[in-house]
């Protein structure tokens, strides 16, 4: 869609994902996971998703998520065999 859209012109050499910006993508997850505490991370994606559409890539998704469980903002309870998130593993806020 993208090379179609603006082939011939002066972006054709650019890529979409550049065009983008990630602003706000911690404050969404840290709503969405407000409205839906213990979610799985995978199911709190298409949560996103679904409100906003081809905003955020899931690489960026994941990538954000796991920094806000290291800074203490958001909790995993679910047991896993390493510090790192899975997709079946629940969500909460970070209680004080």
């Amino acid at each position: 869609m993208h090379k179609a859209d603006f082939a011939d012109g002066l972006w054709e050499e650019t890529d979409w994902r550049e065009m983008r910006s990630i602003d706000g993508l911690d404050r969404v997850i840290m709503d969405v996971v407000a409205k839906h505490p213990g979610e799985t991370r995978k199911f709190l994606w298409y949560r996103i998703v679904q409100e906003n559409f081809m905003r955020y890539l899931e690489s960026e998704y994941i990538t954000t998520v796991q920094r806000l469980v290291n800074e203490k903002r958001l909790t995993s309870p679910t047991e896993r065999k390493t510090k790192r998130l899975n997709e079946n593993c629940a969500l909460y806020l970070n209680q004080p």
